[in-house]
């Protein structure tokens, strides 16, 4: 009985393991932690520039609410897609070292805050800066696409990153061929 309690309770830690994505996990290192986060953001940021390049042109062409929110959106999916199936190191890099870096996204979040200010679009401008602290992460489609895709490796995103593009095994996966996460 207490063995069938301990392969249990076994399969529930590697299973939460596996599950749980911690910035202080052991099992990246400091470089391979920023990569995924860099890989992981990507789409959203690219969308989120996008977001802002659409409000900045409604402030002078009026523009529907589908073309403003639909663009960064459809963005979104496709990066997000792309960036799943080839992943590019260099283009991620040189992306956030430019247009993704976090002072260039302030620039860009604040001259659009006070281009919307200008033209009498709070909503709009408290949208903006809801984004970039990162409150409209959630509501961006590539998210719960990496989370679909990484359901075949039977953990995170994040970890099934690693495990696609560098065939990294983790500790929590290791010697347990035989057990089912299911």
């Amino acid at each position: 009985m207490d063995k069938a309690k301990d392969t249990i309770q076994e399969k529930a830690e590697r299973f939460a393991e596996a599950h749980t994505y911690r910035l202080n996990n052991s099992y990246l290192t400091q470089a391979q932690k920023m990569e995924v986060e860099l890989w992981y953001q990507f789409p959203v940021t690219l969308a989120y520039t996008v977001f802002c390049a659409c409000l900045i042109y409604h402030s002078l062409y009026p523009q529907t609410i589908k073309v403003i929110i639909g663009i960064p959106l459809i963005i979104n999916v496709l990066i997000g897609i792309i960036n799943w199936e080839s992943y590019s190191p260099s283009f991620n890099k040189v992306f956030f070292l430019s247009i993704g870096h976090n002072y260039t996204q302030w620039i860009l979040s604040l001259s659009t805050i006070g281009i919307l200010f200008y033209h009498h679009l709070y909503w709009w401008a408290a949208l903006v800066l809801l984004g970039k602290i990162g409150l409209l992460a959630l509501l961006f489609p590539s998210i719960f696409l990496y989370s679909r895709f990484s359901s075949k490796y039977k953990m995170h995103p994040k970890y099934a990153f690693f495990k696609k593009y560098y065939n990294k095994t983790f500790a929590f996966e290791e010697n347990h061929e035989d057990a089912n996460f299911d």
